[in-house]
């Protein structure tokens, strides 16, 4: 069984203005496209889907699929880039007085509300990827994407010029509890909300590791 992404699927992009019509057109082809091959994995299966149905379904070319999208993989699981952008910019607006593991704590609640405002379709995706072995290498560089983001931001708070051992652990366990609060979410079929159980992983994390919360 795969290990879950760390909120996989589609994640909002952060800007300052809003999109004039050129990017209102082009995201909303994106999501057109996110739509149809989430239903098209949800109904078939990842593994049996290739990208020729998923633009046969949306009546688009190829060309059209690969100008948003790498692969099926991004389609369905977003990109490690977009994720990053989101969660730095929510650590960046946390005070600098707050410790660092409550700053995290806060942050990613800040996220994980993001995705329970589209439940089902993140529950689609977090169910998908539990049954799909194949995209288990793509979850790992999503995840070492995060870890590297966390070390450098307890790295910095610590006010060192490097990641030290401290704070590689400190992201790693971070990480660790949030592919777990997304794994509990999507096997209790969201019967708590998002937000709920990423706060109740990281006060176990925080208290563990003796920090404050």
């Amino acid at each position: 069984m795969a290990l879950s992404t760390v909120f996989p699927g589609s994640v909002p992009t952060v800007t300052t203005a809003a999109p004039g019509l050129r990017e209102q057109k082009k995201q909303r082809t994106a999501d057109e496209l996110r739509r149809v091959a989430l239903e098209l994995f949800n109904a078939r299966g990842f593994d049996a889907v290739t990208v020729d149905d998923i633009v046969a379904a949306a009546e688009v070319s190829k060309t059209t699929f690969y100008r948003y999208f790498d692969s099926k993989d991004d389609v369905l699981l977003g990109t490690a880039t977009d994720k990053l952008e989101l969660m730095h910019a929510a650590l960046l607006g946390r005070p600098a007085t707050e410790p660092a593991l409550d700053a995290v704590r806060n942050a990613f609640l800040s996220v994980a509300q993001r995705y329970e405002d589209e439940r089902d379709r993140n529950l689609t995706v977090g169910r998908i990827m539990r049954t799909t072995p194949a995209l288990a290498a793509r979850n790992l560089e999503h995840q070492a994407a995060w870890e590297a983001l966390l070390r450098d931001f307890f790295a910095t708070r610590d006010g060192a010029d490097e990641p030290g051992l401290r704070h590689c652990v400190l992201a790693a366990t971070v990480v660790a509890s949030l592919r777990t609060a997304m794994d509990y979410w999507v096997t209790d079929d969201a019967g708590t909300d998002l937000p709920t159980v990423v706060d109740a992983a990281l006060r176990v994390t925080i208290h563990d590791l003796g920090e404050s919360a």
